[in-house]
């Protein structure tokens, strides 16, 4: 609710303007307190929750299978994707858990490395490493 009422003379040059103050601030109409902003419904914001959960399963799952090794390597230089037979025995199974045993415990690693990414060296890295280790039991063999 807004009045102009002008007083005097030089009412021309004043203006006086009216407007309802009440203590309750979300009640009243005036302009200085209207909310401004972006409002989403519930609905809308539920669907965008819903979207963004599936397109961090999806691409977890993506870069799970991309980033899957295939257990066999090409060595020989042949394009052919047949797995060589190999007679029982004669070569050494690979290791598969790479982890240290539990009674070795490693207090402290230092790894050097040295990338070489200059077409002579064939884009290859150098490196070294020290690691120091608790025995904590007496054993015959440490894989690293």
């Amino acid at each position: 609710m807004h009045q102009c009422i002008l007083h005097g003379e030089d009412s021309h040059l004043m203006a006086h303007s009216r407007e309802q103050l009440t203590m309750d601030m979300t009640k009243s109409e005036n302009s200085i307190f209207q909310q401004s902003g972006c409002f989403v419904s519930r609905s809308k914001a539920f669907g965008f929750l819903c979207l963004t959960i599936i397109l961090a399963v999806l691409v977890g799952f993506i870069t799970y299978h991309a980033t899957s090794k295939c257990d066999t390597a090409l060595t020989d230089g042949s394009t052919s994707l047949e797995i060589p037979s190999v007679e029982h025995g004669a070569v050494e199974d690979k290791v598969r858990d790479v982890r240290l045993p539990t009674n070795l415990r490693p207090l402290y690693y230092k790894v050097d490395l040295i990338p070489h990414v200059e077409e002579e060296k064939n884009f290859t890295i150098d490196g070294k490493v020290a690691i120091d280790i608790l025995v904590l039991k007496d054993t015959n063999r440490i894989s690293l």
